[in-house]
């Protein structure tokens, strides 16, 4: 998710919570609030660990075998597995 959506998504649970909480005294509840409030902030953390895993695998190259690897490397594998020089 984008940043824009994370926050959409905040807005709607946001909004959502007030409407089921509106006129009752169980949402002004101290416990009730810090819990919600802990699911949303492990929500939009959760979402941006996504959003670093995802640009992170961008960036990495990866290699189909050992020897595509070690010649990225600068070394090359003779046919017998060892380093030429």
């Amino acid at each position: 998710m984008t940043n824009k959506q994370i926050l959409d998504q905040v807005y709607v649970d946001l909004v959502q919570w007030q409407k089921e909480t509106s006129g009752g005294s169980e949402g002004n509840n101290v416990t009730v609030i810090h819990k919600r409030l802990k699911e949303i902030t492990n929500f939009i953390e959760q979402e941006w660990q996504k959003a670093d895993d995802m640009e992170l695998m961008k960036q990495e190259k990866w290699f189909s075998d050992v020897r595509e690897m070690e010649r990225y490397r600068g070394l090359e594998i003779g046919e017998d597995g060892t380093v030429k020089e």
